[in-house]
């Protein structure tokens, strides 16, 4: 019977196509789980992630506007 139908059947492609779906669902319950696991078991890295992302909720990056001399000198010569 598949030899003599060229074109793929609707059947097989969506049994292939709720197989892929069904193994990349239990692939992302795995990952969560297993983060969720290592944040609840170990407590050191679930302070440090939260120390991280609640210590500059609304600063995450600073800017900094130290200047060397040999900067400035070349500044202040390309100026004039």
């Amino acid at each position: 019977m598949f030899a003599v139908v060229t074109q793929p059947f609707p059947v097989l492609d969506e049994l292939c196509q709720a197989k892929i779906e069904l193994f990349e669902t239990l692939l992302m319950m795995r990952l969560f789980l297993a983060s969720s696991m290592l944040l609840i078991a170990f407590g050191d890295y679930r302070r440090a992630l939260l120390g991280c992302v609640c210590k500059n909720n609304n600063k995450i990056f600073t800017i900094s506007k130290k200047t060397t001399a040999v900067a400035s000198v070349a500044y202040q010569s390309f100026r004039s």
